[in-house]
């Protein structure tokens, strides 16, 4: 597994198959990568039964570990809660990018407290900060489903509150953004304020220092904001320099990291047109 999301899915294709006979404590983690490379594929079907497959391989290692089994020892590389967690987020990622924001909101609870795996899951420095952080993710999905529903009220305290999470701020400002273009709103001022997040001079550097989550799945977090700001400036018909370097930014990131990205590039490029054509 590599920032080559093009290899990554072939080692994908080639690997899926087998998942099933891996030993459980094994298994949490391969499905754990499976889930970050759907998600960069943008394939949400495929993500909610990773997700799905993991809460259930989740489940079982935790009444094995209740049964204080033997096997149930053997070490998985990150606690319980990770996994559950990762599960249901899956999940809701896949309702939240179709538009059902309702079935997806039925999803936060799952992750908001999962204090409960601790129960047979020592509750080491990890789990706690586990815990914690899907706390973080609940509050802020909340807040992307007002947004995305087009409650523009959440903008303010969603900005506000995502100044204590920086680690936050590449996957709600892809929501963000987006929201924005969904109905038409001026964020002009929020854009400047994260300018230096959104331009890191090297993005890897960046994320390394902030962020504890997969580098694929950030890496592709970025190429999101990047085409969705493309969408923004075309809408409100920036200077052709700003449109120019955002494509540019676009294409240089996409054919890094990410030859596989599929977008509908539909809307995209009939702004393009329009623009130049204008």
């Amino acid at each position: 597994m590599g920032l080559d999301l093009q290899q990554n899915f072939k080692a994908m294709i080639q690997f899926a198959p087998y998942r099933h006979t891996l030993p459980l404590y094994l298994k949490l983690d391969a499905l754990a990568q499976l889930i970050h490379v759907s998600y960069a594929l943008k394939d949400w079907e495929v993500l909610n039964k990773y997700g799905k497959e993991l809460v259930n391989t989740a489940n079982l290692a935790y009444k094995e570990k209740s049964k204080q089994s033997h096997i149930s020892t053997k070490k998985h590389e990150r606690p319980l809660i990770v996994y559950f967690g990762k599960g249901y987020t899956a999940q809701f990622i896949k309702w939240e990018h179709n538009g059902n924001y309702e079935e997806a909101k039925k999803l936060i609870p799952y992750y908001e407290d999962l204090s409960w795996v601790t129960k047979v899951d020592p509750l080491d420095t990890e789990s706690r900060i586990s815990v914690e952080k899907h706390a973080i993710y609940a509050k802020c999905n909340r807040y992307n489903l007002e947004l995305l529903q087009g409650n523009y009220s959440a903008l303010k305290p969603y900005v506000d509150y995502l100044e204590f999470f920086p680690e936050e701020h590449p996957a709600s400002l892809t929501i963000i953004i987006k929201a924005s273009n969904m109905h038409k709103w001026d964020i002009d001022e929020i854009l400047e304020k994260y300018h230096h997040i959104i331009y890191p001079s090297n993005i890897l550097d960046y994320l390394q220092r902030i962020t504890s989550y997969s580098m694929i799945v950030e890496i592709n977090r970025y190429i999101n904001i990047y085409y969705e700001l493309a969408l923004y400036y075309f809408e409100r018909k920036k200077n052709k320099d700003d449109l120019e370097h955002i494509l540019s930014v676009l294409k240089s990131n996409i054919e890094k990291y990410n030859r596989l990205y599929s977008f509908d590039s539909t809307q995209l490029f009939e702004k393009i047109s329009k623009f130049y054509l204008a």
